[in-house]
């Protein structure tokens, strides 16, 4: 993981931001380092001006770390790949262009 920018000047609100960031890639860490991916689904051409809409999913054990990101002129995303899985943990938003928003659940 790598912060950068003029992290010291941020403020409590933002801070918070970044320690649940940080949390949240703890608990996703084995996912991404020991996982493999399952599901790509990528409607972006370019990432110079990137548009379009991705999810990426990888399984590590019965734990998927779900990966959703919103760009320029997309499409709202499905949640159906929730459907019949137990949610451990969720960061971000995933409500306009621009958004992105990652979940670790866990299959029953």
């Amino acid at each position: 993981m790598c912060i950068s920018g003029d992290i010291y000047d941020l403020n409590e609100v933002q801070w918070d931001v970044v320690q649940n960031a940080i949390a949240f890639y703890r608990m996703a860490s084995d996912i991404i380092k020991n996982g493999n991916t399952l599901y790509i689904e990528n409607h972006v051409i370019s990432y110079s001006n990137p548009q379009g809409e991705q999810i990426v999913i990888r399984r590590w054990g019965k734990k998927l770390l779900i990966i959703a990101h919103r760009f320029k002129h997309s499409k709202p995303v499905s949640t159906d790949f929730l459907n019949g899985k137990t949610i451990i943990a969720e960061f971000g938003e995933i409500c306009k262009d621009f958004s992105a928003k990652a979940w670790i659940v866990e299959e029953t």
